[in-house]
């Protein structure tokens, strides 16, 4: 009796020792940053004194073990955690095979009996045909037996026909249905199983236990970008500007009821500073060659391997906030902070792909992965939410599959990043469908001004300039641009390029008329001595046909010696304010009305008669 108590005591200890519990949690919080997430799960679990192995299961493939924390608060000791693989749909898929093979051998041998049918039915009807001459041996056959014999012929070859076709349409059918089923058996055998995370923790407890776990990790196929809406009606009104933030997540998990963070913080992005190497210069250089500047935007479509086009695909500017999502035919725009910007094109399941976007249109064709995902739904409508301002901005959500709420945005400025809080829970389920959240609504007050290089581009281009904008927590960004109720096109708010005062450019204005013309009395070439004296001169002709007042500044400018052989002189600058530095001037102008004035601009190069100068 003792040892059956002692080896019952022992079974005991031994279960308790590898006791093993699957443990479901729940996502409570989540700050999505402009390329991945971090994810934060919390749950509560009893444990029995002894050793346990918790087994947390469904947690998203794109986890990076590298970033999984554990933390645990109760009387019990974290011995180990570990990362690996699942692929639950695996058994599934199994059950599924091993259905369709017992239905595919049910049908081969359906398939056979009815061949063998055919068969027999086929020999009888040759033993009729081979026999269907009356033999009499010598004697009269009688009219009743001839009749006798045409009519059982008649009957029974009839007979055998209509068998012989009802059993082709039975094995026709039943080939067709074998076929289908083939068909998804092989379908079924080449789809790779959707893989998922789990995080085995072996713990001790000196005794029972209540545990509370906080498991955090930082995952990808997620992320945000900013955008803008622009709007201003004339050159007299204030600015009205729309702050939108698009979040996106196909991480396979669902995050319900969660509290949400957007952050502008990079952390797939090195964190190591860089270093200059040695800047080479020699000669042979020329001087300046100067294009229209067009909007360095880029176009295109985003294909999968079969060639269709691929919505909902993120495209991106490498290491910016500068991002868009292709449209429902696999279409993009993209407005770039530079010519020659990399782009990243990604989308799950397939190959992340990184581009120059050295020509104005880039189409892409995506590479499925080797172990790619099952594919995702992605609905067509974008849920907006809405946001009154500061201090604490409400926004207005569409969620997912739900009814319109109340969200309240904080925005919060740490050291190295920007982050707006959504105080409510929030739903965001794993569809990578596009959710637009306004993050806030502003009426900014603005200066207008004019700018023209006609050196360049003789038109106008209006510019307008808002003060105090680091108050508004504005990211580098798309913005679509209304300049009195029209589209007038995308720009770029480029926060690294502003100083005080950001400048947003609201297009051209052909009511501003700008004229550059050389001035032949003045443009002249001498030689004198040993040197080469170039003169020239140009007028500008600034004429305003709008009914406002405006201020609109000229710019151009004088070349400016590299050499001690070459000196460059200003004759007439007409009032320009000039940076000797760079050659570059510029006239400050107000013209009322249909007011037109003029400027001039003269200078004059002199340098050795042996050498030649490109001057313009």
């Amino acid at each position: 009796m003792r040892k059956l108590f002692l080896f019952a005591a022992i079974a005991c200890c031994t279960m308790f020792a590898h006791a093993q519990t699957d443990v479901e949690t729940q996502p409570e919080s989540v700050i999505v940053f402009i390329d991945g997430a971090q994810v934060i799960r919390t749950q509560t679990l009893n444990l029995p004194q002894g050793n346990t192995t918790l087994r947390f299961i469904n947690l998203s493939p794109y986890m990076d073990a590298k970033s999984m924390q554990l933390k645990g608060n109760g009387n019990f000791t974290i011995l180990s955690v570990n990362h690996q693989y699942t692929y639950p749909d695996s058994v599934l898929q199994s059950q599924e095979l091993s259905k369709l093979e017992k239905q595919i051998a049910d049908l081969r041998n359906q398939i056979n009996e009815k061949q063998n049918e055919l068969e027999v039915a086929q020999a009888e009807k040759k033993f009729l045909t081979d026999n269907s001459t009356l033999h009499a041996n010598g004697q009269s056959t009688s009219l009743a037996l001839i009749k006798e014999f045409a009519a059982y012929y008649s009957s029974r070859l009839s007979q055998i026909n209509t068998k012989v076709l009802q059993i082709n349409n039975q094995l026709n059918q039943l080939n067709q249905e074998l076929q289908q089923l083939t068909q998804q058996q092989a379908q079924l055998k080449g789809k790779p199983s959707d893989r998922m995370s789990e995080v085995i923790v072996s713990l001790n407890a000196p005794t029972a236990t209540k545990a509370h776990f906080e498991l955090t990790y930082f995952v990808g196929n997620a992320g945000w970008f900013p955008s803008y809406d622009i709007r201003s009606n004339g050159i007299q009104q204030p600015i009205n500007l729309l702050y939108k933030a698009t979040v996106r997540q196909n991480t396979k998990e669902d995050w319900k009821n969660v509290h949400l963070t957007l952050s502008t913080s990079l952390p797939t992005q090195s964190n190591i500073a860089p270093k200059l190497q040695t800047y080479w210069l020699d000669y042979g250089l020329t001087s300046p060659v100067y294009t229209t500047q067009s909007t360095n935007t880029i176009t295109g479509v985003v294909f999968d391997e079969n060639g269709k086009p691929l919505p909902g695909a993120n495209v991106s500017v490498k290491g910016t906030t500068i991002g868009t999502i292709t449209d429902m035919a696999g279409q993009y725009s993209l407005v770039l902070p530079q010519p020659n910007a990399t782009l990243l094109f990604s989308y799950v399941g397939y190959v992340q792909q990184e581009q120059t976007a050295s020509q104005p249109q880039l189409n892409i064709h995506m590479r499925p992965t080797t172990e790619m995902l099952a594919e995702t739904a992605i609905a067509e409508d974008c849920y907006m939410a809405m946001a009154p301002t500061t201090p604490k901005m409400l926004a207005r959500a569409n969620k997912a599959y739900g009814s319109s709420a109340q969200l309240e945005v904080e925005s919060t400025t740490t050291q190295t990043a920007m982050e707006f809080e959504i105080e409510m829970p929030y739903t965001l389920l794993s569809s990578n469908k596009p959710l637009n959240v306004e993050i806030g609504r502003y009426e900014v007050p603005t200066s207008y001004l004019y700018e023209c290089t006609p050196k360049i581009d003789k038109d106008a281009f209006l510019t307008a300039n808002i003060t105090d904008w680091t108050k508004l927590n504005l990211i580098d960004g798309e913005a679509n641009v209304y300049f009195e109720n029209t589209f007038v096109g995308k720009t770029l708010i480029n926060t690294a390029q502003a100083s005080d005062t950001l400048s947003i450019s609201l297009g051209r204005d052909k009511n501003i008329i700008v004229k550059r013309e050389k001035t032949s009395d003045y443009t002249q070439r001498k030689t004198i001595g040993a040197n080469i004296t170039e003169t020239k001169a140009w007028t500008f002709t600034i004429k305003n046909t709008k009914p406002e007042d405006i201020d609109i500044r000229i710019y151009d400018q004088i070349p400016v010696s590299s050499n001690s052989t070459i000196e460059v002189t200003a004759e007439e600058t007409n009032g320009a304010i000039l940076n000797n530095q760079n050659g570059i001037l510029y006239w400050q102008i107000q013209l009322q009305p249909n007011e037109q004035t003029s400027r001039q601009l003269r200078y004059k190069v002199k340098y050795p008669k042996n050498q030649y100068l490109d001057i313009q």
